[in-house]
């Protein structure tokens, strides 16, 4: 079952679609589920959900963004094990926000907000506020490309750990979006955060159908990788380095 915050996240989101169409808010919502089971009793549910958003103002530009991942899953009945727990192999939602300055026909300026809640991965939390500059190589009506490169400061707190702790980080982004069709488009955003104690790459990359005006067909692919991931200072284990993610989603286009 999804927790109270994430329902309370969605509804939210819901609600707010109206008032983002109306406000000018150019952007996609994006959804999508996955159930099994079988005979033996093992099942797994899966939910992902996106919304990305953007408005330009003349010189400037706000984007809004969030995202969540949940997956718990039962494993098949076994003599050693006949009840076997239903366990929570994923629980994240993530919000950013960016504001843009344009000082020429391409190049940048930018602030940016970051928050990350996980209940399985190595960090508990992550909150990033980055500044620093973009540019936009491309602009054309099959292809745009932007990239951007900051500095900020980063807190965070470990799965185990009462307290937070913080460090500065370099910043990076790299987005191609990439027209391959009037109706097939590729995504491909490449970011990093990198600080003393651990770098985080993350690379998102879809492939998106659309079926009509507004709504689309995604096929997505994300990884996340830690350089430094944590050690357990309760079951020892060390958690993974690398994060996959596989999705099919319906996806809505704010017009």
């Amino acid at each position: 079952m999804l927790n109270r915050k994430r329902k309370a996240m969605l509804l939210a989101a819901c609600a707010g679609m109206p008032l983002v169409a109306s406000a000018a808010w150019l952007g996609q919502g994006e959804a999508g589920a996955a159930l099994s089971n079988n005979s033996t009793g093992a099942y797994s549910t899966t939910f992902t959900g996106k919304v990305d958003v953007a408005k330009d103002a003349g010189q400037w530009k706000y984007a809004f963004g969030a995202s969540t991942v949940y997956t718990s899953a039962k494993a098949e009945a076994k003599v050693d094990d006949p009840n076997p727990v239903e366990k929570t192999t994923d629980d994240r939602w993530e919000v950013h926000h960016q504001t843009d300055y344009k000082f020429s026909s391409q190049a940048f300026v930018f602030g940016s907000l970051r928050y990350e809640n996980d209940k399985v991965g190595s960090y508990r939390n992550q909150s990033v506020l980055a500044s620093g500059l973009g540019y936009q190589w491309l602009d054309t009506a099959e292809t745009k490309l932007v990239t951007d490169l900051g500095v900020g400061y980063k807190r965070f707190k470990s799965q185990d750990s009462l307290s937070s702790d913080g460090e500065a980080v370099l910043t990076g982004l790299v987005d191609l979006k990439q027209t391959l069709s009037s109706n097939l488009t590729l995504l491909n955003k490449f970011s990093f955060e990198s600080g003393a104690s651990n770098t985080l790459f993350q690379n998102d990359l879809a492939v998106q159908t659309k079926m009509t005006d507004a709504f689309a067909l995604s096929v997505g692919y994300q990884l996340r990788y830690n350089t430094k991931p944590l050690t357990s200072t309760v079951t020892g284990r060390q958690f993974a380095h690398s994060d996959r993610l596989m999705t099919v989603n319906l996806v809505y286009e704010f017009k």
